[in-house]
């Protein structure tokens, strides 16, 4: 685990904050995924928080897990061109996989980490945007 992660990991811990699986993934970053999930309109959506030893950290939490038609993959496209012009913090789009991802990055100082804005961001900002979005993003794709 990188110094960036282990300080991540200390915060939840002091926190008690639960429900976080931790798993290094032993590539050149040197990253460690923290998973989780939460709730979106009753739905379970998982959310992971990748931190590197790099200044850059991510948050990636998956909204659907498939666009299946190429109708419903260009609306949500345009729908989500729209979103990443709304919103500053994070940004929507369809993975390679075809998943509807939304995710935010976040700088650090070398070898420092502030949880508080991770969850800040996560919480403040991710989760209520997306709970403000999540019907739309759902009829459209379903539409």
């Amino acid at each position: 685990m990188n110094k960036k992660a282990e300080q991540f990991q200390k915060f939840i811990e002091e926190r008690k904050i639960q429900g976080f699986r931790s798993q290094d993934m032993q590539d050149q970053e040197k990253s460690t995924v923290f998973r989780s999930n939460l709730k979106i309109d009753g739905n379970t959506l998982p959310f992971a928080i990748r931190i590197t030893d790099t200044p850059f950290g991510e948050i990636q939490m998956l909204i659907a897990p498939k666009v299946t038609t190429d109708k419903a993959e260009q609306a949500v496209l345009n729908l989500f061109n729209r979103y990443n012009r709304q919103f500053k913090m994070s940004r929507f789009y369809i993975s390679p996989a075809k998943e509807l991802i939304m995710e935010a990055w976040l700088v650090d100082k070398p070898n420092e980490l502030d949880g508080e804005k991770y969850l800040f961001i996560l919480s403040e900002i991710m989760i209520k945007q997306l709970a403000s979005v999540y019907k739309e993003v759902m009829k459209t794709l379903w539409d």
